[in-house]
């Protein structure tokens, strides 16, 4: 059975959707809501997190809180490969609905932690290329990734920068066929997740508000014998939510 705080949060999400409390209405006083429900602030505050964090509400030190209604949500289709040949697919994918999307990255080598390294199939502390991206939507920051490439597979090579070179921002499936190894799937592990402080800055949302976090990563070859070329953490806050969509094969 639902707690007394998730059962306030259903009933203040509904008021929200249904118009009861209007778009760019004041939000009840958290006094106001303990009245109402007879409980105690904790209760009301634990209630109204959730929505905050999905941008139904929104607050600001010293101020009343404001109704934001449903927020607008761009659904990221995570394809195998939706044939985006040198080009982004979140570039593509958001062109496609008349939106500008676009990223900035910073790539440093590194010593693989160890978490990092079992995904990839190397030893803790083996040199890997970092990559951090901002990816923006109409300028704003959307979501979050940090990529990581064995430097055994892309060292020496003008692969080594994901962002740089000759074959700046192909993406992996195109840089990995240049290097003779061609994809032939991902894998993708789906997590909730609280952003940090560095996250919540780089996003301009609250420390804390929950997110999406996903753990992909690239393979080639076959079972039993499949080879990880790169693995990344993906960060998708409220309003960013992935779309899967998979062939249909024979047998």
């Amino acid at each position: 059975m639902p707690s007394k705080y998730q059962q306030i949060e259903a009933i203040l999400r509904e008021r929200i959707l249904d118009g009861t409390y209007p778009s760019g209405s004041e939000f009840p006083a958290r006094s106001a809501l303990q009245r109402e429900f007879g409980v105690s602030s904790r209760v009301i505050v634990d209630a109204v997190r959730p929505l905050v964090e999905e941008g139904l509400i929104d607050t600001k030190p010293g101020t009343s809180s404001t109704v934001c209604g449903e927020p607008d949500v761009i659904r990221m289709a995570r394809a195998w490969y939706d044939g985006h040949v040198g080009t982004s697919p979140w570039r593509a994918s958001m062109a496609a609905i008349g939106r500008e999307g676009s990223w900035t990255s910073e790539s440093e080598p590194t010593a693989a932690p160890a978490p990092i390294a079992k995904r990839l199939g190397i030893e803790p502390g083996a040199r890997v290329m970092r990559t951090d991206y901002t990816f923006t939507l109409d300028g704003r920051p959307a979501f979050l990734s940090r990529s990581f490439e064995p430097m055994a597979l892309t060292g020496g090579t003008d692969m080594l920068l994901p962002e740089g070179g000759p074959h700046a921002g192909k993406g992996v499936y195109e840089r990995m066929r240049l290097l003779g190894r061609t994809p032939t799937f991902w894998e993708e592990e789906v997590l909730t997740h609280d952003l940090t402080p560095s996250e919540a800055d780089a996003l301009r949302l609250r420390v804390g508000s929950r997110a999406l976090l996903i753990w992909r990563t690239y393979f080639d070859g076959a079972e039993p014998d499949l080879r990880p070329l790169e693995t990344a953490d993906i960060i998708l806050p409220r309003g960013i939510r992935p779309r899967y969509r998979f062939p249909i094969g024979n047998g």
